[in-house]
């Protein structure tokens, strides 16, 4: 859904796109099923407050540390450089440049990013955009206010491309991003465990 909704365009010369060894850096991949019970066991239990409630959470069988830094390092990647191999990327790379580029560089890219906002100096409207983007505009007022801020200081010390990208990794974050429900800070601190 990410590249669909910020307009993802494979290059010309590389018109299928491919994601490259997804299995082993996030944990699940198209059409390569552990079983034929999909990804997760029904009955498992991650160790903590919810095997010892006697709850099941068959998601997080693939939600570890290294998957999910690798997720986000794939989808940093993705916003920076375009679909390529780089920094943790799911892409293959082109046989030109270097990975250590500067963000908004393409040439090693099979493809891009390629929704740009009506007007980039307007912070607040560049996230309500990429909110209703990237979370279908479940995304908290609070989260909205973090990343404006973020917007607008980027901006004034950069150019709005590097503004654009750093919003987007900053959303891709986010609680809302990676779930389907609304999420609701209470303010209260989560108790010792």
């Amino acid at each position: 859904a990410l590249m669909r909704n910020l307009g993802f365009a494979a290059d010309a010369d590389e018109p299928l796109v491919e994601l490259l060894s997804l299995s082993q850096k996030i944990g699940q991949e198209p059409y390569e099923f552990p079983s034929v019970f999909s990804f997760f066991l029904p009955e498992y239990q991650p160790s903590g407050p919810v095997s010892d409630s006697g709850l099941v959470a068959p998601e997080a069988q693939e939600l570890t540390g290294p998957n999910m830094i690798s997720l986000l390092n794939g989808i940093f990647s993705l916003a920076k450089w375009g679909l390529n191999g780089c920094y943790g990327g799911f892409g293959k790379n082109r046989p030109v440049g270097t990975c250590n580029a500067a963000p908004g560089y393409y040439q090693r890219s099979m493809g891009q990013l390629g929704w740009s906002p009506p007007d980039a100096t307007n912070a607040a409207e560049v996230i309500e955009e990429l909110s209703t983007l990237m979370t279908a505009g479940r995304l908290s007022s609070e989260n909205k206010l973090i990343l404006k801020e973020q917007y607008e200081a980027q901006l004034a010390s950069n150019d709005p491309i590097t503004s654009l990208i750093l919003a987007q990794q900053l959303i891709t974050t986010t609680a809302e991003f990676h779930s389907t429900g609304l999420n609701r800070k209470s303010g209260v601190p989560r108790p010792e465990i």
